[in-house]
């Protein structure tokens, strides 16, 4: 996860339990797999064409939150990108509905 900008050592273990609590993955051992429910996630975005499962999503939120600390973005500047980003992720899911 610090490899692609996601987490810090604080948060790691926050994603993992909201993960295993979302049933996308589940505690195998000492590895994290996914469950049947979170394969299927991903290839339902795959299918669609939507990077939701990709860490890039939550890099760039964390990346924003700290240019907002460091106040070089305002909060509404971050929300309206983020806003125009889900509104055309929406649009596009929409648009795929029929497919499914």
């Amino acid at each position: 996860m610090n490899n692609t900008g996601i987490g810090t050592d604080a948060t790691i273990h926050e994603h993992i339990k909201n993960v295993q609590e979302r049933m996308y993955a589940r505690k195998q051992g000492d590895k994290i797999v996914p469950t049947r429910l979170g394969e299927s996630l991903v290839g339902v975005y795959e299918h669609l064409g939507i990077d939701l499962f990709k860490p890039y999503l939550r890099a760039q939120m964390e990346s924003d939150m700290k240019c907002i600390a460091e106040g070089t973005r305002t909060k509404a500047q971050v929300h309206q990108e983020c806003l125009e980003e889900m509104r055309k992720i929406f649009s596009k899911t929409q648009s795929k509905s029929s497919e499914f």
